[in-house]
């Protein structure tokens, strides 16, 4: 016999049935709004907010990845990059590209990629995971153009995107930081007059960068699945995508100025501080020009002198720059 408990639906008249009923009912709100709130804040959102204010918490699986442009772009970036970045390492004055550059440039030749490509009556795609899902063949009318239609819409696959400009990124990333393995090829030729061949010289810089990915591979689940750890390098790279991938511009402590407008002031501020004497005229920074008109005084030589000494004229003064300058780095 079943005994109901006092102020149980069953001892008010009622069922045990029923009392289930609302019983599951019950669940079922609450576990709608714990589903409510996962959408809102899911649990593998970062604690951080500047990580959560750049970095989407959420996946969206229906962007192309995958895509002629972005491999393209990929391989272009990372070959011109490094063999750049190689080429003026062993000369003075060097020009080094880095990533950044990278990030900032390809962006207008996406645009412009499915500027030139796309048109307005191409057939709707639709990505899984990055990946073109195939037409059905009954509705696929591309087998009935011609063959440099169907060359421009294989070219043309897809939106460029943050996920396409994240990947273009990533290769420069990886490649523009040259091998250290060509180090050690270059002191072998020109100090130890050693002629390596090229399969040594692949074999060597492959092995040596494949073990950094490997290292790189086993700490992934410690370093950078947990949602509690923060990379403030890679977030200045992330709050650049999503700058440019998202129109969103949502007003932050009573700032009303756009991620673009922001962006382009800070950059073109630093593009004039700095392109002419760090770019245009490196050799500014070797000349204490101010102490040509006061050699003798100690003051001005220990606040503008690059050597921290009273100098000489301007002849001797290169003279010890040339020479001195070796003493941090034998």
């Amino acid at each position: 016999m079943l005994i109901a408990k006092p102020g149980h639906p069953a001892g008010l008249g009622g069922h045990v049935g029923s009392g289930l009923s609302m019983a599951s009912s019950e669940d079922e709100e609450e576990a709608i709004s714990i589903g409510k709130d996962d959408d809102l804040d899911p649990p593998d959102n970062s604690p951080y907010p500047q990580v959560r204010a750049s970095v989407a918490a959420t996946d969206d699986t229906s962007l192309s990845i995958n895509t002629p442009r972005m491999w393209i772009l990929s391989l272009l970036c990372a070959f011109f990059g490094s063999a750049t970045n190689l080429f003026f390492s062993l000369r003075y004055p060097s020009v080094a590209i880095t990533p950044v550059i990278a990030l900032v440039v390809v962006h207008p030749l996406g645009r412009l990629w499915d500027k030139l490509l796309k048109r307005h009556d191409d057939p709707a795609e639709s990505f899984e995971d990055g990946v073109l899902v195939p037409r059905a063949k009954s509705q696929d009318a591309i087998v009935e153009l011609s063959r440099k239609t169907r060359l421009r819409l294989w070219l043309a696959q897809g939106d460029w995107n943050q996920k396409e400009h994240a990947c273009v990124y990533v290769s420069s990333n990886v490649s523009f930081g040259f091998a250290f393995a060509t180090d050690v090829i270059v002191e072998q030729s020109k100090f130890y007059h050693q002629d390596p061949s090229i399969i040594y010289q692949l074999l060597l810089t492959i092995s040596t960068q494949i073990l950094g990915y490997a290292f790189a591979g086993l700490t992934r689940r410690y370093l950078v699945r947990p949602p509690s750890m923060i990379w403030p390098s890679t977030l200045m790279s992330t709050a650049m995508f999503t700058t440019m991938h998202s129109n969103e511009n949502k007003v932050a402590n009573g700032w009303i100025l756009s991620r673009w407008k922001f962006f382009l002031t800070v950059w073109s501020g630093a593009f004039a501080w700095y392109f002419l004497p760090g770019l245009l005229m490196p050799a500014l920074s070797y000349f204490s020009v101010v102490t040509w008109f006061a050699p003798k005084d100690v003051v001005i030589a220990n606040l503008v002198s690059f050597i921290m000494t009273p100098l000489p004229p301007p002849t001797d003064e290169l003279s010890s720059v040339l020479l001195l300058a070796w003493v941090f780095s034998p």
